[in-house]
């Protein structure tokens, strides 16, 4: 008889771990393996590499069950520069300090995508984004931006918010869910919400369309396995 023990990540692959014997020290030897700050066995757990789990004594005793991957959102990646280039123009544009929580990640187009909704982009393009207006509170950054594809058009109508944008950063206890109602809030009085337009257009940033999936990885195709 299985017990189940929870959710773990691998390698990018989300498991189900089981105890398939009663073992009163299991639960320990796994709490060992898990990588430091790890919130125990419930969903989210992330633990180290293979060789290190094992390591942490007899896990003959622990079955692992792949889970089936699932589209988180969709969205256009920024690669390394393009971050980087992201981040200096905030803070040579708001003269601002990041919260502690760095993002400056990717543009979402949709939210917990049906296959339908990932077959309306092409998976692995690149597309352009420039930054246009930076907006902030005590507790959020975010900038909205502007994209465009390669070969002509826009990706604002695809993306589903209506707001194309990207957090910047949030302070501890955060959401970037949060960033559409910063964007919202501007011009509302009460809003505490700052805002600022550059007088000068923003560096263009490359990303590429993309699926953030349930184990914690980008997917430059529909096949998720």
């Amino acid at each position: 008889m299985k017990t189940r023990l929870g959710k773990a990540t691998l390698d990018g692959i989300v498991y189900t771990m089981s105890a398939l014997v009663p073992d009163d020290d299991l639960e320990g030897r796994i709490q060992g393996a898990m990588v430091s700050g790890g919130t125990g066995l419930g969903d989210g757990t992330h633990l180290l590499s293979w060789d290190d789990f094992t390591r942490h004594g007899d896990m003959t005793g622990v079955l692992l069950e792949p889970q089936p991957l699932t589209a988180v959102y969709l969205g256009a990646f920024l690669d390394g520069p393009a971050r980087q280039a992201l981040l200096t123009w905030w803070s040579s544009t708001t003269s601002l300090d990041n919260h502690p929580r760095v993002e400056a990640h990717h543009m979402t187009l949709a939210f917990n995508p049906s296959p339908e909704r990932i077959a309306q982009v092409h998976l692995g393009e690149e597309v352009l984004l420039r930054p246009v207006l930076a907006a902030w509170t005590d507790s959020i950054q975010v900038v909205r931006v502007e994209g465009d594809h390669p070969l002509g058009g826009s990706y604002a109508p695809l993306v589903d918010s209506g707001l194309p944008h990207i957090t910047i950063s949030l302070a501890d206890g955060a959401q970037p869910k949060l960033s559409l109602g910063v964007l919202r809030g501007i011009g509302t009085a009460g809003s505490g919400v700052s805002d600022l337009l550059p007088t000068s257009p923003g560096p263009l940033l490359r990303a590429r369309i993309g699926i953030f999936t349930s184990g914690g990885r980008i997917s430059y195709q529909a096949d998720l396995r």
